[in-house]
């Protein structure tokens, strides 16, 4: 990132303004930490569709991991009965 700002800062001109630049490695570190996170669940013989956010299990989390007020934990939003995915 320091580069890249450094970089920028040299340029006389530049198409896209400072605020609008995307820091890919900030991006790409999040997006890591998330999947890393989620294994634990998509990994499991009845996970059948998860997303960025999300997994659709055939059996509840335990309760350690459902809270819908605690950050970083599941919020049970529906229980589905069947699904088309």
């Amino acid at each position: 990132m320091v580069m890249y700002l450094f970089e920028y800062k040299k340029r006389k001109s530049y198409s896209v303004p400072l605020r609008t630049l995307l820091f890919v490695q900030i991006a790409a570190a999040f997006t890591a930490c998330a999947r890393i996170y989620m294994y634990p669940f998509t990994s499991r013989d009845y996970c059948y569709y998860t997303d960025t956010d999300s997994v659709v299990l055939s059996n509840p989390l335990p309760s350690e991991f459902v809270d819908s007020n605690e950050l970083g934990k599941f919020q049970l939003e529906c229980m589905v009965k069947e699904a088309i995915f």
